[in-house]
C-alpha cells in the first residue's frame, strides 16, 4: 500500500513537472533506499545472531551436539543438513552482544565455531 502511494505521488509529481516542457531526473539514490526500506518493511522477518559449532560429516555432528550439550546444557543446538554439509548451530542469540558474551567459552572447546547473522521468519520464533 505505502509503495503504491509512493509511485503515484512520483508520478504525478513527474507528469506535473514535464507539461512545464523541463525535464527533472528524480535522484535514483533517495528512490533506491526508498524501495529497500520498503522491503524490509514488507518482510517479516528479524535477524538473529548463533553460533556455528561444525560442519561436516553426520556423526561428527552428533558428536559435537552431543559434547556441546553436556558442556552448556542450558544452550539449545540444533542440527541441519546444508548439501553437502551437517551443520550443528546453537539456537539464536537476539543480539550479537549476547553472542559475543557466550562465544570465548565456546571458543575453548569447539575451535572452528564462529557466529553468524542469519534473518529468519518471525513466526518461526
Amino acid at each position: 500500500m505505502r509503495f503504491s502511494i509512493l509511485i503515484f505521488f512520483l508520478f504525478t509529481r513527474f507528469l506535473a513537472q514535464s507539461q512545464n516542457n523541463k525535464i527533472n531526473f528524480i535522484e535514483t539514490d533517495k528512490l533506491d533506499s526508498l524501495l529497500i526500506i520498503h522491503s524490509q518493511l514488507s518482510k517479516k522477518t528479524i535477524k538473529i545472531y548463533r553460533i556455528q559449532l561444525y560442519s561436516g560429516n553426520r556423526n561428527e555432528s552428533i558428536n559435537v551436539e552431543n559434547k556441546f550439550k553436556k558442556i552448556f546444557p542450558k544452550i539449545l543446538t540444533m542440527n541441519t543438513y546444508e548439501q553437502p554439509y551437517f551443520k550443528t548451530k546453537t539456537d539464536y542469540f537476539r543480539t550479537k552482544l549476547e553472542a559475543l558474551k557466550i562465544f570465548p567459552k565456546i571458543k575453548k572447546n569447539f575451535k572452528n565455531s564462529f557466529i553468524y547473522e542469519e534473518n529468519i521468519d518471525i513466526s518461526n520464533l
